[in-house]
């Protein structure tokens, strides 16, 4: 009796332990999976990251480190008074960032304006402010090299650069702008040209003890005064 009780025990028991068993199993492979999910999704979006962060990046590793800094109210307010004052029809901005520049001055002048801007993040942004502020129609925004920008159509050019790039520029202005074209640098001054018009903004905005908050206005030199 004793040993038939035994048997009947061990095969009630052996069951259980199997079940068991097989529910420990799937718990791990659950467990395991879910993992293994979360694993990828990280290190998808962390790659993601990197890619979004390369075009912020990006510009310390070409020959002229432009930095993105926005523009600021007083910069706008000079850079419009001048192009009202010199009745400009158009306006290209190299360097144009997050488009800020070229939606003010559609906006308040009523003027075609284009940025060219090398980050793309920047530009998609840029055409995506233009809308929601109404001036679609009256702005352009491209992904390319300010070096590169076709400026042999417009009767002004804007600049939010560094003081690097200016001698560059005189280059590209002495070939390519129109002879009744000018050129509004705000912030620095170009290396070499004679200003037509200077002006310093009422409020100041130091940067290393630097009032940024300045403008030069640019007829193109002839021939033989372009340095």
């Amino acid at each position: 009796m004793l040993r038939a009780h035994k048997t009947k025990c061990e095969r009630s028991f052996v069951p259980v332990l199997a079940t068991s068993s097989s529910e420990l199993q799937t718990t791990g492979q659950k467990e395991t999976s879910d993992f293994a999910f979360l694993y990828y999704i990280g290190g998808a979006a962390l790659v993601a990251l990197h890619l979004a962060a390369i075009p912020f990046a990006a510009p310390g590793f070409r020959k002229f480190c432009l930095p993105y800094i926005a523009a600021n109210p007083t910069q706008l307010e000079l850079l419009t008074k001048h192009l009202r004052s010199h009745g400009a029809r158009n306006m290209v901005d190299l360097g144009s960032g997050d488009g800020v520049v070229c939606v003010h001055v559609a906006k308040e002048l009523g003027i075609k304006t284009v940025g060219c801007e090398l980050n793309p993040w920047l530009v998609i942004s840029s055409r995506l402010y233009a809308h929601y502020e109404g001036v679609s129609h009256l702005t352009e925004f491209h992904q390319q090299n300010l070096f590169k920008a076709d400026i042999s159509q417009t009767d002004a050019v804007c600049l939010f650069v560094v003081p690097s790039m200016m001698e560059a520029l005189e280059k590209k202005f002495t070939k390519e702008l129109r002879h009744d074209a000018n050129v509004y640098a705000v912030r620095f001054p170009l290396k070499t040209w004679e200003p037509r018009t200077y002006e310093k903004g009422d409020k100041k905005t130091q940067t290393k003890g630097y009032n940024v908050n300045q403008i030069w206005v640019y007829s193109k030199p002839s021939t033989g005064n372009a340095q």
